[in-house]
């Protein structure tokens, strides 16, 4: 089978239009060219199953580097996060206590937004929704003062989708 992508201006078209115009024009077979379509299609619709299991071990795996900054700007900044804040040598697991939903919130949402093939702002906000949704419930079934952590959560979800929201214009205008 021939080179999938043998030019630049079919290595930016995210359509597709374009690359099965000039595959065709090569000279590919009309049933070369329906593998690939079919090849396409599966992977779209593995992409959109993995867009909620992946954004969910994005999150979680998104906890390691943040304990490592902190541990590190704890340990090495002596008594100071990052040299101007005094705290307690022993408070850095409060603060990653409450900046971990603030960090997992938008990777969750970023993280849908870059794998699902298509409507992707759309995907995003239906991720935010969700992690509203399980807040909300949360908040509900456990009867929970509202914390500082819980309202990062749900602020982290919203700024998640404002960046997916400010990309998906950058990528239409380009």
């Amino acid at each position: 089978m021939k080179l999938l992508f043998n030019s630049e201006k079919t290595k930016n078209d995210k359509s597709g239009i374009l690359w099965f115009k000039e595959v065709t024009e090569e000279g590919l077979s009309e049933d070369e060219v329906e593998k690939i379509r079919r090849y396409q299609k599966i992977k779209n619709i593995l992409r959109w199953i993995a867009v909620l299991p992946g954004s969910l071990i994005a999150g979680f795996l998104m906890t390691f580097p943040l304990h490592w900054i902190l541990y590190l700007a704890f340990n090495y900044g002596g008594t100071t996060l990052f040299g101007f804040m005094e705290l307690n040598p022993n408070d850095y697991i409060l603060v990653e206590h409450t900046v971990t939903p603030f960090v997992i919130a938008p990777t969750f949402v970023l993280t849908g937004f870059e794998i699902a093939p298509k409507y992707k702002i759309q995907t995003s906000l239906v991720l935010t929704i969700l992690w509203i949704i399980s807040w909300i419930s949360l908040f509900i079934f456990f009867s929970r003062q509202i914390e500082l952590r819980g309202i990062l959560s749900l602020l982290g979800s919203l700024l998640g989708l404002y960046i997916a929201w400010r990309k998906s214009k950058e990528e239409t205008l380009s």
